[in-house]
């Protein structure tokens, strides 16, 4: 009973530090290690809602006792500058590592970030469900990434700050002397250096680089350390009657336990059924808004309406034109209107908009309300058209910080905005305040590598590759926090690609590829984009069998994306697999049935290439006259295209000309004369083997031996570099006609 005591709490415990209502993680932590003093999982977490330095040295300590050689405990306890046996030291207020040095100690985070593996060490028996975006509050933007990371989570943050705290420590003591380069950037003068990885040499950076100019912030934001910013209070407060439950409600949404949370609610609702308390309709609905799937957002907005129907009971609380449950309309407008995010629903953003609006209008304090509207009008401009609704969203932005001015959620918003309207300085801006207010909160790191990526695109030359190497920095640091995570390493790959380490670019995609199975389903979209990149890369080093390997794959995922059927036929045509390319161009032929270039390609490989390869294709040269290249379609296509659907019709009209035996000589003759002078004009504009070998096959016909022998001679002679598929065909023939010729000379 003890046992399952502990782990209630430790799990209350949890849920509370990750809302950042840490004086409530601290009262429930503290009581589960009076019942189990030697649980080292609760001194962890006991250390990460710590009042002070004193306070959370005191918690590793006591790990220590427990178990003395705790890696973890010793390197948490460095890097707050104390070594086990000493008293404490101060640690630096906010821990946003200079890109110059986190550069130079690059090396040294690689290998830490390839040989970490996140396993938690836990007593819970409990699932946790991710929970990415749109959390209430600041604590609310670090997102739990995989349910593996709940316990690991603050264990890891200690560890990788101790790791990177050791490495500086020796960088400023070793300043004068040779320094282990990462691979940001390339260099004019390459010089030999540390490789991080075995086998994967990084390039020197150089010398010239400077650190990056810090983006000034405003001097009153709350500075926010490793284990958390200043949380946005909730609002409205709630009823006092409902306080407790509540709060603790709120917790376990924001880290993504809905169960729990639905489970308070209702019973909330059902001990108090005079009265109407809003905060527990809302909370509720806008968990399963944020889950999406048509039966959790219909039940939502069921939650909401039933909630703004109900009858007043005179002295009891009322949800009547509750803005809060305004607010909840809102979300769910704007999650079902983005549940096919190809393809948003204009209407249902309109009401979203007007929802807000009407809550906002009656209580100016709902910061939710900001954010959603905001959101709204960004998907309304970048997706929609509706350019204007940038200025609209900024605008509602711009009054929601001022009332919320450490709002990381509408700060990140705000920079979400300036990235999709393709400024990216501006979104820094906007990243650096919040980075300050929480400098460990995921989606701050992620967009900030983002943003970086998006500076990088729009330069040139040099200034473009150094800035991917400020890409590739931040990527790293955004991994230092958040170790295994596929987007980190996705935006990684990204950088060291374009600055043209493309032997890191595929170590770091592997990374992703090769954990895919252990990956949750959420993580998805990443293992996809990985596949993608990877494969775009192999197609650039015309690594085709790599690349349709991994086409394969992405085709597995996603069968209806007629991008990966595309790039897959042109890996399957360069690998000469035919019938999967007809398959292909079949496929896409379905969709866009009028696509010249792919009529094109599967008339040549129905008329021509299934004359020259083996036996795993057929001819169907009726299908290539009468379907395909019909007069009116060539007529439809450029001079280019019409000499290749030429030369594809007389390479059907030869094949069956050559197969009818009922007709006569002279007509015979007539059709021979007039495919020799179709493959004679394309070939004044281009010249190819099989073309050359038609007009041969042609001119033999016609009992024109050297002319044939000279498009013989052609072939043969290209051969030698090419080899052409019918190229000993050719030398066969043209050894033929020369011993017909010459016997024919007179002696």
């Amino acid at each position: 009973m003890a046992q399952d005591r502990v782990k209630q709490l430790l799990q209350q415990g949890i849920a509370a530090a990750k809302a950042g209502q840490k004086d409530q993680a601290r009262q429930i932590l503290q009581q589960a290690v009076k019942i189990d003093p030697r649980n080292e999982t609760i001194w962890l977490w006991l250390s990460s809602v710590a009042k002070d330095d004193k306070e959370r040295i005191f918690c590793l300590k006591q790990i220590l006792s427990i178990n003395p050689q705790s890696e973890l405990a010793i390197k948490g306890l460095q890097a707050l500058g104390v070594a086990p046996e000493q008293q404490a030291a101060q640690p630096p207020a906010v821990p946003v590592i200079p890109p110059e040095k986190l550069n130079k100690i690059q090396a040294s985070v690689d290998e830490f970030l390839r040989t970490y593996n996140p396993e938690p060490s836990t007593i819970l028996e409990i699932e946790w469900v991710q929970k990415n975006k749109r959390r209430y509050g600041e604590s609310t933007a670090r997102t739990v990434r995989r349910s593996a990371y709940v316990i690991a989570a603050g264990v890891a943050a200690l560890l990788i700050v101790a790791i990177v705290a050791i490495a500086l420590t020796i960088d400023l003591t070793r300043e004068k002397e040779a320094q282990v380069r990462a691979s940001a950037t390339p260099s004019h003068t390459p010089t030999n250096t540390a490789t991080a990885t075995p086998g994967i040499p990084n390039t020197p950076t150089p010398d010239s680089v400077d650190p990056e100019t810090p983006i000034p912030v405003p001097q009153d934001l709350p500075v926010g350390n490793i284990y958390g910013g200043t949380p946005t209070a909730v609002y409205p407060e709630f009823n006092n009657s409902i306080n407790f439950q509540m709060q603790t409600a709120v917790a376990y949404y924001s880290v993504g336990d809905y169960d729990h949370l639905a489970t308070i609610s209702a019973n909330e609702r059902t001990a108090q059924p005079s009265a109407c308390f809003p905060e527990t309709y809302y909370y509720e609905a806008i968990s399963l808004a944020e889950q999406g799937g048509r039966f959790n957002l219909q039940q939502a907005r069921s939650l909401l309406e039933d909630a703004l129907d109900r009858e007043r009971v005179p002295n009891f609380a009322t949800c009547e034109d509750s803005p809060l449950l305004y607010t909840g309309l809102c979300v769910v407008d704007y999650y079902q209107a983005i549940s096919d995010p190809a393809s948003p629903d204009a209407s249902l953003l309109d009401d979203g908009a007007q929802q807000c609006s009407q809550a906002l209008e009656a209580d100016s304090r709902l910061e939710k309300a900001y954010d959603m509207l905001a959101r709204i009008y960004l998907v309304q401009a970048s997706q929609l058209g509706l350019t204007q609704s940038y200025n609209r969203a900024i605008s509602v932005l711009t009054q929601g910080l001022e009332i919320y001015p450490a709002s990381v959620n509408l700060l990140l918003t705000r920079a979400e905005v300036e990235l999709s309207r393709g400024n990216a300085e501006e979104a820094l801006v906007y990243l650096a305040r919040a980075q300050t207010v929480d400098p460990a909160a995921e989606k701050v790191l992620r967009l900030r590598a983002e943003a970086y990526l998006s500076l990088a695109s729009l330069a040139s030359g040099q200034e473009r590759l150094l800035r991917y190497g400020r890409a590739a920095i931040a990527a790293e640091e955004y991994l230092l926090f958040y170790a295994g995570d596929p987007d980190g390493y996705i935006l990684l790959a990204e950088a060291r690609l374009q600055e043209g380490n493309v032997d890191r670019a595929i170590f770091t995609i592997n990374r992703v590829i090769e954990n895919a199975d252990d990956l949750p389903e959420t993580e998805r979209p990443a293992i996809i984009e990985a596949y993608a990149l990877r494969a775009r890369i192999y197609q650039q080093r015309l690594n085709w069998p790599a690349a349709f390997d991994d086409l394969e794959t992405l085709m597995s995922f996603e069968p209806d994306n007629l991008t990966w059927v595309e790039l897959h036929a042109q890996a399957a045509r360069e690998l000469r697999r035919y019938p999967v390319l007809l398959s292909d161009l079949d496929t896409l032929l379905t969709e866009n049935p009028t696509r010249s270039d792919l009529i094109l390609q599967k008339a040549q490989i129905l008329s021509q290439t299934c004359q020259y390869t083996s036996s795993d294709i057929e001819c169907d040269f009726p299908s290539v006259l009468n379907d395909l290249l019909t007069p009116d379609f060539v007529a439809t296509l450029t001079p280019d295209q019409q000499a290749q659907a030429r030369i594809y019709r007389a390479e059907a009209e030869f094949a069956q000309l050559l197969e009818n035996t009922t007709i006569s000589a002279s007509n015979r003759r007539t059709a021979l004369q007039a495919l020799r002078q179709t493959v004679q004009s394309a070939l004044a504009t281009r010249e190819t083997a099989e073309d050359y070998y038609l007009l041969a096959r042609v001119l033999n016909e016609l009992e024109e031996p050297e002319q044939a022998l000279e498009a013989y001679s052609w072939i043969v002679y290209w051969n030698q570099f090419y080899e052409y598929p019918f190229g000993r065909d050719a030398e066969r023939a043209a050894l033929n006609l020369r011993n017909q010729i010459e016997d024919t000379k007179p002696s």
